[in-house]
């Protein structure tokens, strides 16, 4: 094996990359965990796990509003050497996740129910 400085070195791959053997471990095993939780029935968690699609869907749709959620608008890079530099990230992915709940939700409010309905009048007029 060829080990070079940066990001060929195998190490750093297998933290870094996310389709390498870390991350799919990771991810069984958290799904896994979760599975076995058993958990009632909560309307709350069933409108997080409806919107979580849209989440992603608003904050990662493209690369563009990647570079400027990020880099522009939060820059946590930037603040590297703030006295809570380990909280801003924390914070930001929180108010990030909020605020696309929000959005999805009020699509669903104001676009999917009153579309769904007008097409569900249409089909039954048809019908």
């Amino acid at each position: 094996m060829n080990v070079r400085f940066g990001k060929d070195i195998f190490p750093y791959r297998m933290l870094s990359d996310s389709n390498v053997i870390l991350a799919l471990l990771t991810a069984v095993c958290s799904f896994m965990w979760f599975k076995n939780i058993k958990l009632p029935q909560s309307k709350y968690i069933n409108m997080v796990g409806g919107s979580t699609f849209g989440v992603l869907l608003i904050h990662a749709n493209s690369d563009t509003m990647r570079r400027w959620l990020w880099q522009d608008l939060l820059d946590n890079v930037g603040h590297y050497s703030d006295e809570y530099f380990w909280m801003r990230p924390i914070v930001a992915v929180f108010c990030i996740f909020i605020v696309c709940i929000v959005i999805d939700r009020l699509r669903i409010v104001f676009i999917e129910h009153p579309l769904f309905t007008y097409m569900k009048n249409k089909v039954l007029d048809v019908l």
